[in-house]
């Protein structure tokens, strides 16, 4: 019984974390983009450094709750998916 759970907890873990490091990569490369296309002409070009300290300074908590979210919404979908073979085994 506690096995069963531990592994719901498992797979609802992996979402969220799959879902938090995807969504960290895309805005340090939307950071990024964002600092070289508006760069100053004398200004330095760590622009993926500076996108990935703005994410751990300013941003980690909305993406952290997003991800959650996204995790969420995969674990419903994967509950119904595992409902519906459930289901086509009786019929």
């Amino acid at each position: 019984e506690t096995q069963k759970y531990l592994n719901i907890y498992t797979i609802f873990g992996v979402l969220w974390g799959n879902a938090f490091i995807i969504a960290s990569a895309d805005f340090v490369i939307a950071s990024s983009v964002c600092l070289w296309y508006f760069k100053q002409p004398n200004a330095p070009s760590d622009s993926i450094k500076r996108g990935f300290k703005r994410l751990i300074r300013y941003h980690i908590g909305s993406i952290a709750f997003g991800s959650f979210i996204l995790a969420v919404v995969q674990f419903i979908r994967l509950v119904l998916a595992y409902i519906e073979v459930l289901m086509m085994r009786f019929i």
